[in-house]
């Protein structure tokens, strides 16, 4: 179970981190637990979900909480969502 990143263009100073909702709610109830990509790089992960179950019928989206920097830092964002 995780959530994992990758990013065409690498964020330059910050972060870009991600948030990942059901109905409208974080499924990470310690907010540190986002998944993140690091500054200068193009991938990164969590491997805690702790709101991991929905049920059918229920969606995912996703909120971009933080970006590297202006500019086209976090271009051809893929959020890749797995649950066993």
């Amino acid at each position: 179970t995780g959530v994992y990143l990758s990013a065409g263009t690498a964020p330059t100073t910050n972060a870009i981190i991600v948030d990942v909702n059901k109905g409208g709610v974080s499924v990470f109830t310690t907010q540190t637990n986002r998944p993140t990509i690091a500054a200068a790089a193009n991938t990164g992960q969590t491997l805690v979900i702790e709101v991991a179950g929905w049920a059918i019928g229920e969606y995912l989206t996703c909120d971009l909480d933080q970006i590297g920097i202006a500019g086209g830092t976090g271009r051809n964002l893929v959020v890749e969502v797995v649950v066993q």
